[in-house]
């Protein structure tokens, strides 16, 4: 995905995680018009190097908040979280979340998060933008793209 080229990016609204009051969590979800016409919802944010399993946790979560306010119940006991490493690179991770039955068979929500180091593939790149993204040194983009 993270391969796709962009035409347009429509930034809708700012999201903030309700249901932990012990995290101010928020990302911004977006509209993205690929090349090829098609258009996928995504959520993104800065987020810094040292909680990057905190910030997945809370996407989660607020993605499971909107999962669960959209659709019709499910057994949330007769359920489990699986998370798969699907990518590892000198740039970016990609791992994949999916809410499922215990046995896996049924799969009632699945989402891709992407953990891009920019101020690196920049630096890397020599790429003239990096004073413009310099306040990000220590910083990761996380890019979730729901299904």
């Amino acid at each position: 995905m993270l391969n796709t080229k962009v035409k347009n990016i429509k930034i809708q609204e700012t999201i903030k995680l309700n249901n932990i009051l012990e995290y101010e969590f928020w990302i911004s979800k977006a509209l993205i018009e690929l090349e090829n016409g098609n258009f996928k919802n995504i959520l993104f944010r800065f987020i810094n190097n040292d909680k990057i399993k905190e910030s997945v946790y809370c996407y989660w979560n607020i993605c499971m908040e909107n999962f669960l306010n959209n659709t019709q119940q499910i057994n949330t006991n007769n359920s489990k979280v699986v998370i798969t490493q699907e990518e590892n690179t000198e740039y970016k991770n990609a791992i994949s979340i999916k809410l499922c039955d215990k046995t896996e068979r049924e799969k009632y929500y699945e989402t891709k998060v992407y953990l891009v180091n920019i101020v690196k593939y920049l630096t890397d790149s020599n790429i003239d933008l990096l004073n413009e993204y310099k306040e990000y040194k220590n910083k990761i983009l996380l890019i979730g793209i729901t299904s």
